[in-house]
């Protein structure tokens, strides 16, 4: 995708369409979003080349506190688009109180669904973040391992 896209160009390359009122522009690469190094890093480890279209217009809605409600097909990088401004908030939460506390809850309809967003999230916890999963119909004391240090994310 090239970079030197106006915020139109970036829309319309990646078919997205926004409403509502002064919508944040789109960015094109991993280099204009507001995550630190180390999250930019961790995308590139990740096999990430450059934002999707969900993310290149997600990013900057919800780093701003705006609301997002996106539709996106499977595979499109949904979840990733949630997934670091929660990491960024959880960082900046951590460093004002050296809090170890959970700073996210996020809530999927089923077993499997949360199964996998773990997944994604443990891609960043080289950040500083942890994650786990809890879900229905077995005991929650396996699924939290207690002798690691305290979640930050619960599911």
């Amino acid at each position: 995708m090239p970079t030197d896209l106006s915020a139109d160009g970036i829309r319309a390359f990646h078919l997205v369409q926004v409403s509502g009122q002064n919508c944040p522009d789109p960015v094109a690469s991993f280099d204009q979003t507001p995550f630190s190094k180390s999250v930019q890093g961790q995308l590139k480890s990740a096999g990430f080349k450059h934002p999707t279209a969900i993310q290149s217009q997600g990013w900057p809605v919800v780093c701003a506190g705006r609301d997002c409600i996106a539709v996106a097909k499977t595979g499109s990088g949904k979840t990733v688009a949630y997934l670091l401004p929660a990491i960024m908030h959880i960082q900046k939460i951590n460093s004002m109180n050296n809090s170890m506390t959970p700073s996210v809850l996020i809530l999927a309809p089923t077993r499997e669904l949360a199964i996998q967003i773990e997944v994604e999230a443990r891609k960043f916890t080289q950040t500083g973040v942890r994650a786990v999963c809890v879900y229905g119909g077995v005991p929650k004391g396996p699924q939290v391992d207690k002798r690691n240090i305290p979640p930050i994310i619960y599911y």
